[in-house]
């Protein structure tokens, strides 16, 4: 088994990468999420099977590159990491406009907002970058054109995969704009992780970006603030052009990372 998925992963990669998106994101957590396991106040379950899927998927590329392949968990370049993603610390903040601080902090509602998104940046970033634009890179060594492709290639498949969001009742606007900024976002999460090779980095700012998104959940609310809440969902004309001027910026800074090729190439030779 160990054999026949190493020849396809090095002759067939695109059929490796797509075999791996639709077994640990389509199949593994939008089917048995929402099918299977149901639902909790704090996804436990989807949480919990994310956090199986992550160590699976790591294991599996351990075993077949015999230990070679590498997921890039060090500090090394972490600090310059956080740096390079200035713009997706942007759109956190971005997140938090208009969160009433005020209301009083709910302890387990905290513990387990802050654990299920923070899982979830990482189980994307183990997926999509360190799975995909790790193996993409590793792949398309010899191509001059490698970091382009992986970043291109790695954006749209993880914008791609929040269509997935539709079956869980999103609406279809909602959606599409949500595919958009994802992979833009995408765009500069590969653009931070090439730059820097370091996972750690753009896995906490994902969770946190996630984690500023679903803020209320640490909060306590009466039922009926609950009930109004959950009956929105709808974006302004101002808080869009907020979000597209935050889009734009990210995506200019993630081309401009890529433009330093020669310290890209040092630093994946």
């Amino acid at each position: 088994m160990t054999k026949f998925l190493r020849k396809l992963a090095d002759e067939k990669a695109p059929v490796f990468w797509c075999l791996g998106m639709l077994v640990f994101m389509i199949l593994g957590y939008k089917t048995f999420s929402t099918a299977f396991l149901g639902k909790t106040g704090f996804s436990y379950d989807a949480t919990f099977l994310r956090l199986s899927l992550l160590l699976i998927v790591i294991l599996i590329m351990r075993e077949i590159y015999r230990g070679d392949f590498c997921f890039y968990f060090r500090t090394k370049n972490m600090l310059k990491g956080f740096l390079f993603g200035w713009p997706l610390l942007l759109v956190m903040i971005l997140n938090l406009i208009g969160t009433d601080f005020s209301r009083p902090i709910v302890l387990d509602g905290f513990v387990m907002t802050l654990s299920e998104y923070a899982i979830v940046g990482l189980y994307e970033e183990v997926l999509i970058r360190g799975f995909l634009v790790g193996h993409m890179m590793y792949h398309w060594k010899d191509d001059n054109r490698k970091v382009l492709k992986s970043v291109l290639w790695s954006s749209v498949i993880f914008g791609v995969l929040h269509l997935g969001n539709l079956f869980s009742g999103q609406g279809v606007a909602t959606t599409l704009l949500q595919v958009s900024y994802s992979t833009i976002l995408g765009i500069v999460f590969a653009a931070v992780f090439i730059r820097t090779k370091n996972l750690w980095s753009v896995a906490i700012i994902h969770g946190l970006i996630d984690f500023a998104s679903g803020i209320e959940g640490i909060f306590e609310m009466p039922q009926a603030t609950l009930e109004v809440a959950a009956g929105e969902g709808s974006m302004n004309l101002l808080s869009l052009l907020i979000l597209l001027s935050a889009m734009l910026i990210s995506l200019v800074w993630g081309i401009l990372m890529l433009r330093k090729k020669e310290e890209i190439q040092k630093l994946w030779s």
